[in-house]
């Protein structure tokens, strides 16, 4: 029977402010057959079980790997296990790997390893086999930590508009929309900016920076402040940019502000609402961001985002990040995105008006109404609201030219009724998740005669070279009962550059030893000159002849490491890029040094590559060996 296991993963920065676990690695291990310590570990809650693993704890499990897959930009993922894997129903562990989080991070951060809990599903059986969903979002505490861990700090909290009462006090009457928050850190003689965020239609806010940004020293002779965060004061400016909040730089001296840590959750605060005021501000549609990458200030002219000094290229489906009306405030309005290749010419070909199939489902907001479930009792309610979702209860279309119509749900109703029929809240910056590939998706496969091997060079037509486009968003306001377009509203948001990478290898790794045929988006192989005459199963003694190939046409970089045994460990031969981004070499590596016992050879390539949050995941290949005496059967 075939088991389809679905999950979506996050981690809370605040007890009300959670974040997806954004385009990581997900492994589902076979646990030990204990069936008391399964059973133990599967009723456990998760908080108990998270565990931050090391290298070697991730290498010694590798033997237990059921199936690997990646996390989507929402956190969501989807794996396929079955008769294949000799699995059948039983629990199994959960294990995450991510080499970044929402927001800037230390340059040289290392991967962070988790370990979220023993699971055992729930399937529900039907006619194409199997399924369970499991939704998990990792506690205050330990996302808090992954986060300290690369660096990655955040300030959240909540803006509130305001009416005075009788007694003087500030009462809430509603969330603060598009309200600029902005963190200083108090320093001995200025204050630093942290950061700054724009509340959301719920009025929360999220000011994300790295360690670095309070670490700075003003001028070298000023001592250094020895604690281990910044002191946070404030300021909140409304839509129009005047001052509603501006905290003296004392206020970072307090001890509820001084020395905080990666997550802080600084509270809520509430801002007199201006006399002329007509309810919430109409937020003009507005394209912002690629993933956490502003088009203003992270990307660069030739098309790169930036990345801690790093020019990454953008690969996979891909968040369009900005702002929309939300409730039916305005006139109606409608977006779309448009996109054109540059020719060698340095000029833009047609434009693409993405469809229905370049546009993922993308969640855009939260349908949220008063309902009477039972007589007299009256519950508020909410649903997602989707774009491109068909079936979905609550969702927007693409049309044929790329339009798509801002929802004007805006009827909440009120306890005691009557009932309504839906205000649509936007609690997402998504504009669109944008199926890349739908418009470059470049498929080689090394597999068919000649086939290549490890070691050998690619041809030029195997290679792929760098793809820039123009990316437009285009909004304007529509007639609110012809649909027409109304004349004069017209406005773009334009990326000049967008490098653009998604490539597939097919490739046949190490006939001789595990042999078997991968796609990896770069060529990542390795090989063994004595294993090509032979089995893959003689031992080594003195010397072994490494075959690599490594190639992408935005590789960062390919290394050997060797790994097993118990004694130091010999350095393995230095690989180098060339020109055209390819590794195609023979290394001899002297392993006379080496104590009897069984080897990991592996290769790693990264690649600068981003799919909107940080850079994407390592490739990997690895050969065994063995050294000693004897044959390698005794």
């Amino acid at each position: 029977m075939e088991y389809t296991f679905r999950g979506q993963l996050c981690g809370y920065v605040c007890p009300e402010i959670k974040e997806p676990i954004a385009d990581a690695t997900v492994r589902l291990y076979r646990v030990d057959r204990d069936v008391a310590h399964v059973t133990e570990r599967a009723t456990a809650a998760a908080k108990g079980t998270f565990e931050i693993l090391d290298r070697d704890a991730v290498e010694a499990k590798a033997d237990r790997l059921l199936v690997e897959t990646r996390t989507d930009d929402d956190g969501a993922f989807e794996v396929h296990v079955g008769d294949g894997q000799e699995y059948d129903g039983e629990a199994f562990g959960i294990d995450v790997r991510t080499d970044h989080v929402p927001g800037p991070q230390d340059e040289d951060a290392d991967p962070i390893r988790f370990t979220l809990t023993t699971h055992q599903p729930k399937w529900r059986e039907g006619e194409e086999g199997a399924v369970s969903f499991w939704e998990h979002c990792v506690s205050e505490r330990w996302w808090c930590r992954v986060r300290e861990l690369f660096g990655a700090w955040v300030i959240c909290g909540r803006v509130m508009d305001c009416e005075e009462s009788e007694q003087g006090e500030g009462v809430p009457t509603g969330p603060a929309v598009g309200d600029e928050v902005t963190a200083y850190d108090t320093d001995i003689t200025q204050r630093d900016e942290l950061g700054r965020d724009t509340t959301d239609t719920d009025g929360y806010f999220r000011i994300y920076y790295s360690r670095s940004d309070f670490e700075r020293t003003p001028t070298p002779w000023l001592p250094i402040e020895l604690i281990g965060g910044p002191d946070v004061h404030v300021e909140i400016r409304d839509p129009s940019g005047s001052p509603v909040l501006v905290e003296d730089r004392s206020r970072g001296r307090d001890s509820d502000r001084e020395n905080v840590g990666p997550c802080f959750h600084i509270g809520r605060f509430c801002v007199e609402v201006p006399e002329d005021g007509d309810g919430p501000p109409v937020v003009e549609p507005m394209w912002t961001h690629v993933g956490e990458f502003d088009i203003v200030s992270r990307i660069s002219a030739a098309g790169y985002a930036q990345e801690g000094g790093d020019d990454l290229a953008f690969t996979g489906t891909l968040p369009l990040i900005g702002a929309l009306p939300y409730g039916g405030l305005g006139d109606p309005h409608e977006y779309r995105f448009r996109i054109a290749e540059y020719a060698g010419t340095g000029t833009t070909g047609s434009y693409t008006n993405p469809d229905a199939s370049m546009i993922a489902p993308t969640r855009i907001g939260t349908l949220q109404y008063w309902s009477e479930p039972s007589p007299g009792t009256w519950k508020l309610q909410h649903e997602p609201y989707w774009l491109n979702n068909p079936g979905a209860p609550n969702a927007v279309e693409v049309d044929t030219d790329g339009w798509i119509q801002v929802p004007r749900e805006n009827d909440k109703g009120s306890p005691g009724g009557p009932a309504g029929t839906g205000l649509l809240v936007r609690n997402s910056d998504l504009l669109a998740r944008f199926r890349s590939e739908q418009v470059l998706d470049e498929v080689f496969d090394l597999t068919t005669a000649p086939e290549h091997v490890a070691g050998q060079s690619l041809d030029p037509s195997e290679r792929s070279s760098e793809h820039v486009y123009e990316l437009v968003f285009e909004t304007r306001e529509t007639d609110p009962i012809t649909g027409a377009p109304v004349s004069g509203t017209f406005r773009r948001d334009v990326l000049s550059k967008i490098v653009l990478s998604n490539t597939s290898y097919e490739q046949h790794r190490h006939p001789s030893w595990n042999g078997h045929a991968t796609t990896k988006r770069g060529v990542v192989m390795l090989d063994v000159s004595e294993f090509r005459s032979g089995s893959g199963c003689q031992r080594l003694s003195d010397t072994m002849d490494v075959m690599v190939s490594a190639y992408h046409p935005h590789i960062d970089d390919a290394s050997l490491r060797l790994v097993g045994g118990s004694g130091a460990l010999p350095s393995p031969p230095t690989i180098s890029l060339g020109a055209d981004n390819e590794v195609a070499a023979t290394k001899t590596f002297n392993i006379s040094s080496l104590t009897p016992c069984a080897y990991n050879l592996w290769l790693d390539v990264s690649y600068d590559l981003t799919g909107g949050y940080g850079r994407i995941d390592d490739d990997h290949d690895y050969i065994g060996f063995c050294v000693g005496e004897g044959n390698g059967s005794d």
